[in-house]
């Protein structure tokens, strides 16, 4: 549980940063949170 909020946190402040290379960025979140539960709740 730890790590995940920690990546979650993470993700929140990569979110608050200017747009650049959306894709990019949703393509790695998505390989980041795709083993964690929240995954789907997330997405």
């Amino acid at each position: 549980m730890f790590p995940t909020s920690t990546l979650c946190l993470a993700q929140d402040k990569q979110r608050r940063r200017p747009k650049k290379n959306t894709e990019k960025e949703k393509r790695s979140k998505r390989v980041l949170v795709g083993n964690s539960p929240r995954s789907a709740m997330e997405l």
